[in-house]
């Protein structure tokens, strides 16, 4: 099963509208998890459309921030358990009689929440006993590894990251290609690359696909 995430930075200009569609032919998700649409709801229908999907959960952006959405195909049960300003959490079925829970997660950006988003892992895990895949772009890091750059990440951030996953029972499931996800400064002594986008699954997840 295959799932596309991206923190897109808004759905306003054609060219990036253009480039989720070419990612969504290129690679067939079944599940598109987009953050910071930065638009509405009838924006984002259109979207469903032009996409070819069928279903679509939306969190309205706020103010002039946020905004998130889930698409998925046709021959698929889709089930909301729960949604909030940072995350959508679906129970999914097909005609295997396989049902698996996808949650969407979005880590606040801040640096000083990010123990509000270990808090919200935490507590999604009660939300439900199927297997589990979490996907998105938590903002945060797991291994001092996963960024190049000036200013190493701190440590008790990587410890505080790596216990909330432990405690939810998920496992990181690695990546293929290029090892960072986000930059800024490009070209300058302050260059900085990091991996904040991961996919995370537990093990009744894996043994399942």
């Amino acid at each position: 099963m295959s799932c596309l995430s991206w923190n897109c930075r808004g759905l306003g200009h054609p060219r990036t509208v253009q480039v989720l569609i070419d990612l969504a032919k290129q690679y067939n998700p079944v599940f598109i998890f987009l953050m910071e649409t930065l638009c509405h709801r009838d924006k984002l229908e259109k979207l469903k459309i032009q996409l070819g999907y069928v279903g679509l959960f939306v969190v309205d952006k706020v103010s002039r921030s946020g905004g998130l959405a889930l698409y998925w195909k046709p021959n698929f049960t889709v089930q909301l358990l729960k949604f909030g300003k940072m995350f959508i959490d679906v129970a999914v079925g097909n005609s295997e009689e396989r049902q698996w829970r996808v949650t969407g997660f979005y880590g606040f950006l801040e640096s000083v929440r990010h123990r509000e988003s270990w808090r919200l892992l935490r507590s999604l895990v009660l939300t439900s006993s199927l297997p589990w895949i979490c996907l998105g772009d938590f903002n945060d890091l797991l291994y001092s590894s996963e960024k190049r750059g000036k200013n190493k990440h701190l440590k008790w951030k990587l410890h505080g990251f790596q216990e909330a996953i432990l405690d939810v029972g998920l496992f990181d499931l690695g990546m293929n290609g290029y090892q960072f996800t986000w930059e800024c400064s490009r070209g300058s002594e302050d260059w900085v690359e990091e991996r904040l986008d991961r996919v995370l699954a537990s093990n009744s997840w894996i043994h399942l696909f």
